[in-house]
């Protein structure tokens, strides 16, 4: 979850996607004025049972349309 702080006046457009070449696909599952969800998933599944964790960076583009007010 990506929290908006000030809120927005609308719901926003967000896309996402990896930086790398990490083998994972990125969704928004639900934009809000007050934040964003993100889903990450790895393309396939970890072979070994072990999970040492995964870093992946990812690009998150938000732009929301409208009057801007208060904004301080």
């Amino acid at each position: 979850h990506l929290p908006i702080h000030p809120v927005l006046r609308g719901v926003p457009h967000v896309e996402c996607e990896p930086l790398d070449a990490s083998e994972v696909t990125t969704t928004v599952t639900s934009a809000h004025p007050y934040g964003v969800r993100v889903e990450v998933k790895r393309a396939r599944a970890i072979d070994d049972g072990l999970d040492d964790g995964l870093r992946v960076p990812i690009g998150i583009e938000i732009v929301a349309t409208g009057p801007v007010v208060n904004v301080a």
